[in-house]
């Protein structure tokens, strides 16, 4: 035996005036809410500045950077093939083909990368957010429809 039939329909109509008398809710206001306090929040938000990190005289910003990417992973290269497969030893090193400046220069690139991106993933991870400014709560009319919320931060 079924608890409604067909053609009555007076348990799931009670349901819907119920959930017909509770006021509806402002959904765009608490958007516009969440999307501020994201801002500037986040760590890939935060503005970069390269000036910190490195040597970059104002006006010559283009060529330094351009002179880095060259050099740092040439260097680098020739550092790592000079302990890792020449051993330290200056007669294999100096033996060795190193005319090939893309080869050096790729072995330093994927050096240099490696460790920037464990850079970056270490101060993502100690990144601590802004702390936001308390909010002053508005005064609610009180509405028994729904309980009282609390927020612990």
């Amino acid at each position: 035996m079924a608890l409604f039939s067909k053609n009555d329909k007076s348990g799931i109509d009670k349901a819907k005036s119920k959930a017909s008398l509770m006021p509806k809710r402002k959904v765009k206001k608490i958007r516009k809410v969440a999307k501020r306090e994201n801002t500037g929040n986040t760590f890939g938000s935060q503005p970069v500045d390269f000036g910190k990190f490195v040597y970059l005289p104002e006006g010559y910003e283009n060529f330094f950077i351009f002179l880095y990417i060259l050099i740092v992973p040439y260097i680098t290269g020739l550092i790592f093939l000079f302990f890792f497969v020449a051993k330290t030893n200056v007669t294999n090193f100096t033996s060795m083909d190193l005319t090939t400046f893309f080869v050096v220069w790729a072995i330093g690139y994927e050096i240099v990368a490696a460790i920037l991106l464990i850079l970056i993933f270490y101060s993502a991870f100690r990144f601590k957010p802004k702390t936001r400014k308390p909010q002053t709560r508005q005064k609610h009319q009180d509405n028994s429809a729904f309980p009282k919320t609390y927020r612990f931060d």
